[in-house]
């Protein structure tokens, strides 16, 4: 599951981002050389909502390992007592 959730991330950037930035060979000679303030503005915004998206990744990640270890640590509680129980019944 986090794995999926990371590559909606990923895909989400890359929507961002393509929809943003046009590609270079359909700017201008005169726009390729000079970008103007709302460009760069522009810039910024898709650089802070990246840096957001990454930071939702990694929150992700933490959560995920954090979720594994735990289910990890309940299977080996449940086995021990499931293994314990059947001992003691004997």
């Amino acid at each position: 599951m986090g794995r999926q959730l990371s590559q909606i991330v990923a895909v989400e950037v890359f929507l961002i981002i393509s929809k943003i930035f046009p590609t270079v060979s359909k700017l201008s000679a005169t726009q390729r050389s000079s970008p103007d303030k709302k460009t760069l503005a522009e810039q910024h915004r898709i650089v802070a909502k990246v840096d957001e998206l990454m930071s939702l990744c990694d929150q992700l990640e933490t959560q995920l390992t954090t979720t594994q270890s735990e289910s990890q640590k309940l299977m080996e509680a449940i086995l021990h007592n499931a293994l314990n129980s059947g001992i003691a019944q004997q």
